[in-house]
Order: C-alpha cells, then structure tokens, then sequence
C-alpha cells in the first residue's frame, strides 16, 4: 500500500459514514509525531515534512468516538514501512 490508512468496522458505520470523532497519529521510534490528521479519509504516505521516512517500524495510535456519541476507543500498534 502506498498509504496507511487504518480501516475498521468501528471508523464506518453500516451507510459508510464515518464515526463521529476522529484521531490519527504517527510516530516514529524515537517518538517523533511524523503524521496527524483528523480527516478519516486522510492517511500517511511515509513522508515526513516533504522528505521520505527511513524504513522501519512507526507507532500509530487512533483515537475516537462511536457513532453512539458514547463510546470512546482508543487504538495503537506498530506500522512498519517498506519502500
């Protein structure tokens, strides 16, 4: 894939629209935030201010809230970047 874009029963409901609060962020292994978006729809292409990461593992830690407008979940792990 040429983006990460995390993709998840729990960020689309059943009429694809998206939940109702949205975080994502991206860091590298030094906990340097390389990405951030609020866009569902946005995702991370490797790059960091214009110039192309290094190949390695990345953290992504996803933050939301449920179409309920109750439930909060909070998501992480590690994306690892190939060129």
């Amino acid at each position: 894939n040429d983006v990460f874009i995390p993709r998840s029963i729990l960020i689309f409901n059943q009429t694809g629209n998206p939940i109702l609060d949205y975080h994502l962020e991206i860091f590298n292994r030094w906990g340097q935030k390389v990405f951030e978006t609020d866009d569902v729809k946005k995702g991370w292409d490797g790059n960091y201010m214009g110039s192309p990461c290094t190949e390695g593992a990345y953290i992504y830690r996803l933050r939301g809230l449920g179409l309920d407008g109750i439930t909060r979940f909070n998501l992480q792990g590690n994306v690892t970047l190939l060129r």
